[in-house]
């Protein structure tokens, strides 16, 4: 999922809301995005979907070349208790928040893998709060590239297949700070 910190316009469908005001700039608190981060569950959606062909991110990308390790880095994965105090922390956890994971979808797309995640996360917050209201919606490709271009989702799953399978071809495209699909994330 990709979290864009602040919409550009505040009509856009897909404006989160901080209680039941319109937040255009709900996701430029970093607790907001570590949250959701910590909301979806990284290792069962690996193993579902992928089995031991993917490496989940770590300090050590296997592969590089040169070889790429920071041990800084820590993956995120499921855990409710952190999530709890990211929301807190956001300061919605009293009054609430809402928000839309929009995919785009088509006849053949990965979007089919990813709504039942993003399904599982919208459960998550509503389990945790009555106050949480995070839906998921489907939305046609073309409109979704649009919307996702224009800066109105402000949360969105985005995927690529490598056209080869060399780890420098595909690590470089989320985490290299000029590649293109990293451009894309607004991300500390």
């Amino acid at each position: 999922l990709s979290l864009h910190d602040a919409l550009p316009i505040s009509d856009s469908p897909y404006v989160p809301k901080n209680g039941t005001t319109p937040a255009p700039n709900l996701f430029a608190d970093v607790h907001m995005r570590r949250a959701f981060a910590y909301a979806f569950n990284f290792t069962q959606f690996f193993r579902d979907y992928y089995g031991d062909s993917v490496q989940p991110a770590s300090w050590w990308l296997r592969g590089m070349r040169p070889e790429y390790e920071n041990r800084s880095l820590i993956p995120y994965n499921i855990n409710s208790s952190i999530v709890e105090e990211e929301l807190k922390a956001a300061g919605v956890w009293e009054q609430g928040f809402e928000a839309a994971i929009v995919y785009g979808f088509s006849e053949n797309n990965y979007a089919y893998a990813m709504y039942p995640a993003e399904r599982k996360i919208a459960d998550l917050f509503a389990g945790m709060n009555p106050k949480f209201n995070v839906s998921v919606i489907g939305i046609d490709y073309p409109a979704y590239r649009n919307y996702s271009d224009s800066n109105y989702l402000p949360i969105f799953d985005f995927g690529w297949l490598a056209d080869f399978g060399d780890p420098e071809n595909t690590v470089r495209e989320y985490m290299h700070s000029e590649a293109p699909l990293a451009a894309m994330r607004s991300e500390e």
